[in-house]
């Protein structure tokens, strides 16, 4: 400042220099440039009023590190779904994407942040639950390039690289895929009433099992029938692979009687289903004789054996 702004001439300069997160400094230069004339007097003394240069330095950028509180949370979620599909990273996708499930987004609108935003999910399948069939755990994790130099060219698994890790917040999402329609089987074949072709009866039977969700396995059992009372003649149990949908039932040496089939089916959900077939045999076909109304044989002309005797054998 001077005493009068008459006698005075200001000029400035601005100019900036900002990174790639826009964060960087402004520069400022004034000069002062003498307006009054030389002093009566003051010639010859070799002074002359010099020009004033002044600078100002101005710093922008975010001087707050990156915290949790700044991203609005997906919360934990249930999800009726069957199974669960996966994508490239091995992380839950289709209708368990965070598409579906829910993203957290960055609260501020600043451009002296670039936030990184990834996630990584562990599955974990639960036993014995009534409904729920898996448990997610997906880790959000968030970074602020900005600290680092900026985003690195090939940074797809970053949060696993061993020069990030600590420099990024993260926190949990708890995703439970629950299932509760249980599968359903059905006999390829009613059997009714079964006329065995000989003294006994040999069950093949092909269950089919249809599930959205794919089923995990099968138990079956045959009983005999005897008034109000079951007999268990035959059971076993096995696993279905993931595109079979049907299986065989194999008895043997079934006798005439009364016989109820029970099929368990269960899916991955531990959801269960029974079907269940009655059925009758009957092996009663009484033998039949075959008579031969006439022979014909050739006796031989001498005794082979020297026993005196001359005989035809008959079979």
């Amino acid at each position: 400042m001077v005493n009068c702004s008459q006698a005075i001439q200001c000029e400035q300069t601005v100019w900036c220099n900002f990174d790639h997160c826009g964060q960087g400094y402004i520069y400022r230069e004034w000069k002062f440039i003498p307006g009054c004339p030389p002093v009566e007097g003051h010639y010859g003394s070799g002074h002359v009023q010099d020009t004033v240069k002044r600078k100002q330095l101005i710093w922008v950028g975010s001087n707050c590190e990156l915290q949790k509180g700044m991203f609005t949370k997906p919360g934990d979620v249930y999800v009726n779904t069957c199974g669960i599909e996966y994508d490239d990273a091995g992380n839950a996708s289709g209708v368990l994407a965070p598409e579906y499930t829910g993203y957290p987004e960055y609260l501020f609108d600043d451009d002296c942040r670039i936030v990184g935003t990834s996630y990584q999910d562990k599955v974990f399948k639960i036993v014995g639950g009534n409904e729920a069939c898996y448990k997610i755990i997906r880790t959000w994790y968030h970074i602020d390039w900005c600290y680092l130099g900026g985003k690195p060219e090939n940074a797809k698994y970053w949060w696993i690289d061993p020069q990030y890790v600590g420099k990024a917040i993260y926190w949990e999402q708890k995703i439970i895929v629950v299932d509760t329609v249980p599968p359903v089987c059905s006999f390829e074949e009613d059997l009714g009433t079964v006329d065995a072709s000989g003294c006994a009866y040999t069950l093949n039977q092909t269950v089919n099992v249809d599930d959205s969700c794919g089923a995990l396995s099968y138990h079956w059992e045959l009983y005999e029938l005897k008034g109000s009372y079951k007999t268990l003649v035959d059971s076993d149990y096995g696993d279905l692979d993931g595109t079979s949908t049907s299986f065989d039932v194999v008895v043997e040496d079934l006798l005439t009687g009364s016989y109820e089939l029970k099929v368990r089916v269960t899916d991955e959900c531990q959801n269960e289903n029974y079907c269940i077939d009655n059925f009758d045999v009957i092996t009663g076909k009484k033998p039949a004789a075959i008579c031969i109304t006439s022979l014909t044989a050739e006796l031989t002309p001498m005794d082979l054996d020297q026993d005196g005797e001359r005989l035809i054998p008959l079979w």
